[in-house]
Formats: C-alpha cells, sequence, structure tokens
C-alpha cells in the first residue's frame, strides 16, 4: 500500500506498518509515519506548502 499526497509518497517502512495502515483508525500510525519522514527529509517542507485558512490567499 503506497499513499500519494501533492509531491509526498509514503511507504511504510515494514510489513506490519502497512497492515496497520490498512485497519480502520490507522490515523495516529499515519501522522507517526508521516512526522517521522518530515524530521528526516528537512527539504520536504519546501517542497511541500500546508495551509491554514488563514494563509490561503
Amino acid at each position: 500500500m503506497i499513499l500519494h499526497a501533492p509531491r509526498l509518497t509514503l511507504r511504510p517502512r515494514t510489513a506490519e506498518d502497512a497492515v496497520r495502515l490498512a485497519q480502520p483508525g490507522s490515523g495516529p500510525l499515519l501522522a507517526e509515519l508521516l512526522s517521522r519522514r518530515i524530521r528526516s527529509r528537512v527539504q520536504l517542507a519546501h517542497e511541500c506548502k500546508w495551509y491554514t485558512r488563514e494563509d490561503q490567499p
């Protein structure tokens, strides 16, 4: 299972993570994997633009 977002592809590192991501309520694991990926790649902050309502033009 590969999740795609603009300019970001997240591949679970282990089969166990892949199985857990496929289960309902996998939001916390997804957030953990994304934060790990973001911390490991500083340039991701420049590639992805995260908007709040106030930030939108």
